[in-house]
């Protein structure tokens, strides 16, 4: 009888653990799961601290790219560099913000200059990518980021586009991007 009656002690153990970790979704902790909900988590003022972008173009046979690097906690200096041949181009004191205040609408702030339009961003997948307007501050193509992270202290996204564009001349050519973003919550 006493055999038994652990048993079915464990066997309610293990199904109450099964159904709180079968509702985890890829991005979110386990132990948040259930818990706070992914609008509840998204919610407040994001604060970027790493940020890699390449931007490579083929045109003509020609091979162009461009490579950009922002970590916060080496410097504050966002670098743009051609090729990795040079560095291009440097924003001293760079920092981005982005503040989600449980609307459809965001509000992006890039260097103290908020954009005048508000970044309309929605769901993707399930809650597992997010589309979101002006976050692609470099070129405007990228809009769909997949949620690598999502906890109520970091946000990882990784934005990538391969497309076919067109020249002013009409001649194809192919572009390829692939944006990480690193947040931190300030609130």
């Amino acid at each position: 009888m006493k055999i038994n009656k652990t048993r079915s002690i464990s066997s309610i153990l293990l199904i109450g653990v099964l159904l709180i970790f079968s509702g985890c979704q890829k991005n979110e902790d386990p132990l948040y799961a259930g818990f706070i909900s992914s609008d509840a988590r998204l919610k407040g003022s994001w604060r970027l601290v790493k940020f890699d972008g390449r931007y490579d173009q083929e045109h003509d046979g020609i091979k162009y790219g461009e490579y950009y690097k922002y970590d916060r906690s080496l410097s504050s200096t966002f670098t743009l560099s051609i090729d990795m041949t040079y560095n291009y181009y440097y924003v001293d004191n760079f920092k981005l913000f982005l503040h989600f205040d449980g609307s459809q609408e965001a509000t992006l702030d890039v260097n103290g200059y908020v954009n005048d339009l508000p970044c309309k961003w929605n769901w993707l997948n399930d809650k597992q990518a997010i589309d979101i307007e002006y976050l692609d501050f470099i070129n405007g193509i990228c809009t769909e980021y997949v949620i690598e992270e999502l906890s109520q202290e970091s946000m990882i996204l990784q934005g990538k586009v391969s497309e076919k564009l067109y020249d002013e001349d009409g001649d194809e050519y192919d572009v390829d991007i692939r944006l990480d973003y690193t947040f931190e919550k300030m609130d």
